[in-house]
């Protein structure tokens, strides 16, 4: 009796066993190749954020809200990447480890693209660092899918296709644009690229819910490269020129603003070996921007005003004994997708009206902040920059403008003649079609913006 038990519960088992490995086989895996990595082809259209399951681990946490795809361009143009610990591969695995902490390993998911897209699946008890750094390995990187050539924006769709209120899209890729054809001018050519990069963004807009706006920040880094390299009139096949040289790549984070503010809040790209700029831009009106006069920090010179809350007008206008004349405009940047370094730069701020200089930006310290008034300007307005302002002639109405506008390292990296890059150092730190890539992206949303030209204006009403 005791041995025909033992027999039933011997089936029993195996019976378990036989469900639980069809489950295994129905999910679309495939086996790990040589222990290193499981590769799942994307069919076109799925929606990517279906490929996040529940975590099986005892150990995990809650997860947060936000998750991270991360597309590494694997086409032939990015293999001199690939090469003994270069600053690439070291800047990507510094990045993993940063996310990692952010957002947990289960919320972070890992693919090649090319014409087509491979989620690499971690296997389970792999460390996510490890498991990128074996994708980048020149084993792995070169073999996955159609690697001879992409085209930029058809990859910039797919990875548009991932993104939605609770799935951020990291893209890694060298970001130059193959042209449709290889005669004519390359201006029109690269403009008519523009325009699809700046569909495919628009196109984006329509599918996220009504209020939801969409950002893009950009990084710019630098590796060392030693490759292939096909300029833009022989886009594939063996007509290539070898490169051993620094060589820039980027980082192009695509997300709701709130996630690539989040995003860039909680992951110092300026950290990453190779970082060179960022540049980011969003859709979001920040039109009605809370802003401030400083009742008494930066003030030279003298003026009333009537409300401790916000100071929108001063009267009683004088210069001091010396003839200046300067105050203190606070406002609440923190809606802004601008980099730091781009909401210092002055470039970015005009004066409209009035006789004024802007003198400098710069972030506000509330621990150096003595007066009671001012502390609850900035308190109430949320305040977190100062625009200090010199006036350079008789003292009138303000009105300053915070501009929309591409940063200059953009034109200065870009290219639209890449055929000579074998002897031109200078062309070998840039990037052919970059500026059109950056404009077709800006283009999107400048056309969804309520002011074309400017994120906001600050207008402050002076009197004598």
């Amino acid at each position: 009796m005791k041995t025909n038990l033992f027999k039933l519960l011997l089936q029993f088992i195996a019976l378990l066993v036989l469900i639980a490995c069809n489950r295994v086989g129905e999910s679309g895996q495939k086996p790990i190749e040589g222990g290193e990595y499981i590769e799942t082809p994307i069919e076109d259209g799925q929606d990517l954020s279906d490929t996040i399951g529940e975590s099986t681990s005892a150990t995990s946490v809650v997860k947060p809200t936000q998750k991270i795809h991360i597309f590494i361009e694997n086409s032939g143009s990015m293999n001199g990447y690939i090469n003994s610990a270069s600053d690439f591969q070291m800047a990507i695995g510094r990045a993993i480890q940063l996310m990692k902490y952010q957002y947990g390993d289960d919320n972070i998911k890992t693919y090649y693209i090319n014409t087509k897209i491979s989620q690499t699946i971690c296997p389970e008890g792999t460390d996510l660092y490890l498991f990128v750094q074996q994708m980048l390995q020149k084993t792995q990187f070169t073999k996955s899918g159609n690697t001879s050539s992409t085209d930029l924006n058809q990859v910039v769709k797919n990875v548009l296709d991932s993104v939605d209120s609770n799935n951020t899209a990291i893209l890694i890729s060298d970001f130059i644009y193959s042209l449709p054809s290889t005669s004519g001018v390359t201006e029109s050519l690269l403009y008519g690229c523009q325009n699809l990069t700046m569909s495919a963004f628009l196109n984006k807009t329509k599918v996220l819910h009504n209020g939801v706006s969409l950002a893009t920040s950009l990084v710019q880094l630098y590796s060392s490269f030693n490759g292939h390299y096909w300029h833009w009139q022989k886009p594939t096949g063996n007509q290539y020129v070898n490169l051993v040289c620094s060589r820039p790549y980027y980082m192009c984070i695509i997300g709701t603003d709130e996630n690539v503010k989040c995003f860039n809040n909680n992951i110092e790209t300026s950290s990453l070996r190779g970082y060179k700029n960022q540049f980011t831009i969003s859709n979001k009106d920040v039109s009605k921007t809370a802003y401030s006069v400083f009742d008494t920090k930066y003030k030279k010179g003298s003026y009333r005003h009537q409300n401790s809350n916000s100071i929108h007008a001063i009267s009683n206008v004088k210069k001091n004994s010396k003839g200046e004349f300067e105050l203190g405009i606070g406002i609440n940047l923190s809606d802004f997708t601008m980099s730091e370094s781009d909401k210092l730069d002055l470039s970015n701020y005009h004066v409209e009206r009035g006789n004024y200089q802007i003198v400098r930006v710069e972030k506000i310290d509330s621990l150096t902040i003595t007066n009671p008034t001012d502390k609850n300007l900035v308190e109430r307005n949320k305040i977190t920059h100062a625009i200090i302002l010199k006036c350079t002639g008789f003292p009138n109405d303000i009105s300053i403008s915070i501009k929309r506008k591409l940063p200059i390292w953009i034109k200065e990296t870009s290219s639209i003649d890449d055929r000579n890059i074998a002897g031109d150092n200078n062309e070998q730190r840039k990037t052919f079609g970059l500026a059109y890539f950056v404009e077709g992206i800006s283009d999107a949303y400048n056309y969804l913006a309520q002011n074309k030209q400017n994120y906001m204006t600050i207008n402050i009403k002076v009197t004598n």
